[in-house]
This record gives structure tokens, sequence and C-alpha cells, in this order.
């Protein structure tokens, strides 16, 4: 019983439309959280019920299809043979049969929760998301446990997420957290550093320098139906880091997006052009203006492929030195586990160059260079509500000249590694600690530094 109401709610909760959530949640919730629930239903007439009820609970749905099957026509009308019966129909991708089923059993017993939770699974699996949120709705106004209730808000939100392809959605989410930081500015610990003229020693404010800080950000997503699996997509955020003695490295951004979402059956292309404004210490300090493309395909129910192309424009509005225009490519795959933990593992390369606007030699010193990177992910539910998050990258870039105090080009490698517990009391909230820490090596001791970031957000999502 523990184990169905643990894969109740598998489906990923940022993920493509419905019919990626539909083969999670069809794989993912045996019984979905109904076995919690109420008041048992009545016998069955001339058989022994329990053979069917146990080849459902322990997951042997074609063994229980086919065995009711063969007594459909004596028990047909029974709740409990109709109960099991059409789990077990919807669970071998008998929808239709399932859906009847389970009609019966509430037209017998129209109080029966455990029945109308199923059915509102099975609404919800094909497709039919005005009924099923009508069904879960009902049970929710009869007060059910928490476990449960938060189990019914997730399939909430993903009928809400997937409704964006018939009706104008907003969605969002606005974050807020605070922590330590061990490197505000990314500054080297050394007090001096070598150049062609000797040893040149380095102020406060060019080193290493730690503080606490407050942070909010939020985003808002609307998305606009214009043809069948086409959508326009618009997109505003905002984020801010606020420190309580450096208030000179305060940062802020403001951005948006316009672009569009293609979907089929097992692939999704987005393309979007966004732009933003960076903010240093309330002061605006950088323009971004880009185009990104997205395309993910699913290779099967839990593997997708995905493909990535960013194009960027950045201006400096006091160091147009470091004008520059960067490019990425990259290519993934993503893959969920068989496992009580539900484990989904990543791995993604990408690889690239940002080019200066200037030809001059600091502009190639500081803003020219080849880049080639990987990352991982892991993601795994520790239990119904807490989740694990992790991830790690390696990035390495090639600069294309030497500074002028400098007698070599700088080659240096980036390692960030991010872990996070998220507490999820219900399908909106997100809270809990994240460590970020990162290393970035250079041969030119001016750009090493160590930095560690740890703080306890919370995330609320709106849809």
């Amino acid at each position: 019983m523990e184990r169905s109401l643990r894969t109740a709610g598998r489906f990923r909760p940022s993920s493509s439309w419905a019919v990626t959530t539909e083969r999670r949640l069809r794989a993912a919730a045996p019984v979905l959280l109904v076995l919690a629930l109420f008041a048992p239903l009545s016998a069955f007439a001339a058989h022994d019920p329990g053979r069917l009820e146990s080849l459902v609970e322990e997951g042997g749905y074609a063994d229980a299809y086919d065995l009711a099957s063969e007594h459909v026509g004596e028990h047909a009308g029974d709740p409990r043979f109709d109960f099991y019966y059409g789990i077990a129909a919807v669970e071998t991708d008998r929808l239709n049969e399932g859906v009847f089923a389970l009609e019966r059993v509430l037209i017998a017993q129209p109080g029966s929760d455990r029945a109308r939770l199923e059915l509102a699974r099975a609404y919800f699996l094909r497709g039919d998301d005005r009924r099923a949120r009508r069904e879960f709705h009902t049970v929710q106004a009869h007060d059910p446990p928490a476990d449960v209730d938060a189990q019914i808000e997730r399939y909430l939100l993903a009928i809400q997420r997937r409704a964006d392809r018939y009706e104008t959605s907003v969605s969002g989410y606005i974050e807020f957290g605070g922590g330590y930081d061990s490197n505000v500015n990314s500054a080297t610990a050394e007090e001096s550093v070598d150049t062609i003229l000797g040893p040149v020693g380095l102020s406060s404010a060019s080193q290493e320098t730690s503080d606490y800080f407050g942070r909010l950000e939020g985003r808002a997503r609307v998305s606009h139906p214009i043809a069948p699996d086409v959508n326009l997509i618009g997109e505003l955020g905002g984020r801010g880091r606020f420190y309580t003695d450096e208030d000179e490295f305060n940062t802020g951004t403001l951005d948006g997006g316009f672009g569009a979402l293609l979907r089929r059956s097992d692939w999704q292309l987005r393309g979007m052009i966004n732009a933003g404004r960076f903010y240093l210490d309330g002061d605006g300090y950088r323009d971004r203006v880009g185009l990104n493309g997205r395309y993910r395909l699913s290779l099967s129910d839990r593997s997708t492929a995905s493909l990535s192309l960013d194009v960027v424009d950045f201006e400096y509005d006091t160091r147009e030195v470091l004008d520059s225009t960067l490019w990425l490519i990259g290519g993934g795959l993503t893959h969920s586990l068989q496992s009580d933990l539900r484990p989904t593992v990543s791995a993604r390369v990408f690889f690239g160059a940002e080019e200066a606007d200037d030809n001059g030699t600091q502009a190639q010193a500081d803003a020219e260079r080849d880049i080639v990177g990987v990352q991982g992910g892991l993601r795994m539910w520790l239990n119904p509500e807490w989740t694990f998050r992790g991830s790690a990258e390696a990035r390495l870039s090639e600069y294309d000249e030497a500074g002028a105090l400098f007698s070599k080009a700088r080659d240096e490698e980036h390692y960030r590694l991010d872990l996070a517990l998220d507490w999820r009391p219900d399908a909106r909230w997100r809270i809990g600690p994240q460590l970020r820490y990162s290393n970035n090596e250079s041969n030119n001791d001016l750009y090493e530094y160590e930095r560690t970031e740890f703080q306890i957000r919370a995330r609320y999502d709106f849809y």
C-alpha cells in the first residue's frame, strides 16, 4: 500500500506535455492513491474475489485483466468486481473498458472515493481533462488524508500544464532565500599576481571577500495556442542578490523572451528570442540579446534525447572591450531508472566559442575563447515529500591572446557542483537547502578562485 502511494505521482514536474506525462503516470501509479482510502467494496458473487484483488495489488495487471475477462459476463455490475476489473483494464491500456467498469461502480456506490480516484486517473490517461478535474475536485471536497490530497494536486498540476495545448495558460514561480557566500566577487585569494613587470599587488576589491546574502527571484510564462500542437510563448522574469555588508556586489537581472513551441507525439521543438539586462550595485552593467532553440526527442517511456543551440550578443555599459557574441551547441540524454527512489540521470556535452566584437589585443585576451564542457545530473525521490537533486559541470576555456601584462593567453578549467534537497509539502511548494561549490583553475593567478555558496530557499509555483 505504501509503495502504491509512493509511486502515485511519478511524472516530471518540469516536463514535456501530455504524452510524456501520461506514459510516466501509467507506468508509475499501480493502484494510485486509492488503496489508502475508505470503505471496502462489496463481495463477489460466485468466485473467490481475493485472486483478482491480489493480482491487481501485486501489479499483475495483464493476468488480472485476463481473469476478469473470463467472468465479466457473470459479474459485471458487481461493484467489487468492476473496481478491480476497471483498474486492470486501465493498466493494460483498455481505457474505455476501464472507464465503463469504474463508472458502474460509482452508479452502485456513489460515495466510494476509492473508485472515484481510479476513475479520475482513467479520465486523465484518456485525455478527458474536464472529467478528470471534476472527479479529483470531488474527492478533495471530502477532505482526504494529506498524502492523498498531495498526490491529487500533482495530477491537477499535470492537467494544468498540458492545458495550454487548447487554452491560454499562465504559470510561473516565486522563489526567495538567503545564505552565505564565501567569495562574493569570484576573486583570487592571492595578495599579488605575477606579470611581465614582476609581482603586482592586488587591492582588497580584487581579492576574495565573503558575506551573507538574501535573494529573490520570479518568473511568469504565458502560453497561447494558435494551431493544433503549436503555441506562442512569452516569458518575463527577474532576480536579485543582496549582500549584508558588501553591497557594491549586489546583482540583479531583468529578462524576457518570446517564441513558439511545436509539439508532436514523440518530439518537440522550441525557438525563443531573449533579451535581458544585468545590474551591478544598482547600475546597468551588461545587456544581452539572443536566440535559442531546443529539440527534444522521446526515445522511450524512460529516455529522451535533446539538442540545443544558443547564440547570445553581449554589450557592456562601461567595458566595451568585453563586448562579444557567444554561441553554444549541446546535446544530451536523460533516462529514468526503475527503482523505488525513481532516479533520473542525465548527461550533456557542449562546445562553442565567444568572439570579441573588437579586434584589439585586449579584447582578444578577455573575450575571445573556445569552449568545451560536460554536465551530469541526478534526481531521486527519497520519499514522497523529499527530493534530492545534484549536478556537476566541467568546462574548459582557451583564450586567443595574452593580456597586456601577461606573457601567456589564459587557459582555464572551471568546475561546479550543485547539491539540493527539496521538501514538497504539496505540489506547489519546494523548500530546502542548496549547496554550490565552484573552482576556477587558470594558468593566470588573477583568475584562479574557489567559491562556496550555501542557502535555504523556498519556491512557490503558480498555475
